[in-house]
């Protein structure tokens, strides 16, 4: 028969009881945990969104006013933080902690990033292509270029579908440079109309709002 079996029961019981706080310990431990990975499977909507604005942030990152680039590192760093306490936790009293960041700054924090970003990629494509719109609209309402008119709007319009689109930074980036070859061989067609550069100049600044007298040179 065992040393075990033959214990006094009170021996037995005090034994027993000096296990009981590490057992409660391990489940409350394994409880933190199960939530811990609740929290990050409810995200995994917002996680997979961050993963996508975090590719676009590249293409953009020029194109951010100062308001945007600070808030767009704020959030950024908050994100990081919460995702070093979910590495870091190592108790049940930082893995609740940890979670709690994760339940209820994680997508917050993701929706602004995603503002910050969207308003980047707007301004960005926009400010390729808005001119050409702008200047195909002059040029629709004279007959002889009211087909190239057409066609530079027809180029703005298609941009602003490209606006709408912010999930797969490469074909975005890949679209936006098929459109910005297409700009500039819709542009370069005002040469067929004896304009020349300096006046192709003159009308996309006039586009552009940016025309000055430096640009009203005797062959304009």
């Amino acid at each position: 028969m065992s040393e075990t079996a033959n214990a006094d029961p009170l021996e037995r019981l005090e034994e027993i009881k000096s296990q009981v706080p590490r057992a409660i310990g391990g489940r409350e431990l394994g409880s933190a945990l199960d939530a811990a990975v609740q929290a990050v499977k409810g995200a995994d909507q917002s996680i997979s969104r961050l993963g996508e604005l975090a590719e676009f942030m590249p293409l953009v990152r020029d194109h951010l006013d100062d308001l945007g680039k600070d808030g767009a590192r704020g959030q950024l760093a908050n994100l990081r933080g919460i995702a070093q306490r979910l590495e870091n936790a190592f108790d049940v009293e930082t893995l609740s902690a940890a979670t709690q960041a994760v339940t209820h700054q994680l997508e917050p924090a993701v929706v602004q990033t995603d503002q910050f970003v969207t308003r980047g990629w707007k301004e960005k494509v926009e400010h390729a292509f808005a001119p050409t719109g702008r200047l195909g609209g002059v040029l629709r309402q004279i007959p002889e270029t009211e087909t190239l008119g057409a066609g530079m709007e027809t180029v703005f319009q298609r941009a602003g579908h490209l606006i709408a689109s912010v999930t797969d930074a490469t074909e975005s980036a890949e679209q936006y440079s098929a459109l910005i070859a297409e700009r500039d061989h819709v542009n370069k067609k005002l040469d067929s109309f004896g304009a020349g550069e300096v006046v192709v100049d003159f009308l996309l600044a006039v586009a552009e709002q940016r025309a000055s007298l430096k640009h009203v040179t005797d062959h304009v």
